[in-house]
């Protein structure tokens, strides 16, 4: 017979475990998503691309608080089937996130993670690196900053043999 404390504390286990590896929900339902769009893409024809909902992510460059919202400077990369960035790969381009509200520069770090649901909403000039450059800008609706250490691919485990040599 099973005991059922250890039954429970197994079913607790799951429910912990499937917590830790759910993926965020983008409220994408009835809402259709330019998914073959890019930067680049984006840039090649702004004004069919304008207003167009994109599901963006990336490593953050920099955030900046404004009087009223954040703006944060994206490096896009595609996403894999959690939405999250696959930053192994190539980058495509820079985009940068309008967000309503005012967003902590030290959490929304550079260096972060960060999965945009959003609207096209315009182009913009941008200087870097003593050249111009046109930036798509994304008017977020939904923000997913990823945990530094989401999809890790090394534990912390390590396993040895231990040797001992007495005289």
């Amino acid at each position: 017979m099973i005991n059922p404390k250890l039954s429970s504390l197994a079913l607790l286990g799951i429910f912990i475990l499937t917590g830790c590896a759910t993926t965020p929900v983008f409220d994408t339902e009835q809402v259709e998503i330019a998914s073959s769009l890019t930067p680049q893409k984006v840039l090649d024809d702004p004004t069919t691309n304008i207003d167009k909902l994109v599901l963006w992510g990336g490593i953050i460059l920099q955030t900046t608080n404004l009087e009223q919202a954040s703006q944060i400077e994206m490096l896009a990369y595609p996403l894999n089937n959690s939405q999250q960035p696959i930053t192994e790969t190539r980058a495509r381009g820079r985009f940068i996130i309008q967000h309503q509200d005012i967003l902590d520069p030290a959490t929304y770090a550079q260096g972060r993670k960060l999965t945009v649901l959003g609207d096209i909403s315009e182009i913009q000039a941008a200087r870097i690196a003593n050249s111009d450059y046109q930036i798509p800008v994304v008017l977020s609706r939904q923000l997913q900053l990823w945990p530094t250490q989401y999809g890790r691919t090394r534990d912390n485990i390590q396993f040895g043999i231990g040797i001992s040599i007495q005289n």
